[in-house]
């Protein structure tokens, strides 16, 4: 063989052997196949990445990006995956949720059902801080949205018209260390 060719193959060989171990899976509705609630998530942090990594000049163009794909998906649902926090600073009236990861907030009615069978019989989470520690996932159907073109590393807002919350072992809580 070749010592140019066995070069590349080599580094190619290592490169693919040790894919598996960076590749991560997302869960959806079934075998491999994601809700479109989860696709319209992913599709938005990608896009949320794409902008806000963005060098000069490619900025303008990753938001007008991003603004037309949450201007195509209002009235549809989308499920954040389990990262999270119901954050109880105002109280049940308030009922907001937010990202743990920062760059996305969610605001709107909060189903208190589904919030009930997170917390299951440990309300007290809820009030242990200002926020719970307890990672969930949240879903809802999107009315409007706002993007935070100010800060460097800006934020989106979404605005649900109800959002229900679900627990990653399907109803218990865990508590975020």
């Amino acid at each position: 063989m070749n010592l140019g060719v066995q070069r590349i193959l080599v580094p190619v060989a290592v490169t693919l052997s040790l894919a598996p171990l960076f590749i991560t899976v997302r869960g959806g509705a079934g075998e491999g196949e994601l809700s479109a609630a989860r696709e319209n998530y992913y599709r938005l942090e990608g896009l949320y990445r794409k902008w806000d990594e963005g060098l000069f000049g490619s900025r303008n163009y990753r938001y007008r990006e991003l603004e037309a794909f949450l201007a195509s998906i209002i009235g549809s649902e989308i499920e954040t995956d389990h990262d999270c926090i119901v954050d109880a600073s105002s109280g049940w009236g308030d009922g907001s949720v937010r990202c743990s990861i920062g760059w996305l907030t969610l605001r709107g009615p909060l189903e208190e059902e589904s919030l009930k069978e997170v917390l299951s019989d440990r309300p007290q989470l809820l009030t242990s801080w200002w926020r719970s520690g307890v990672l969930v996932s949240a879903r809802g159907r999107l009315r409007r949205f706002g993007i935070d073109r100010m800060h460097r590393h800006g934020g989106i807002v979404l605005y649900l018209e109800r959002i229900a919350v679900r627990a990653n072992n399907g109803g218990a809580a865990t508590k975020k260390n």
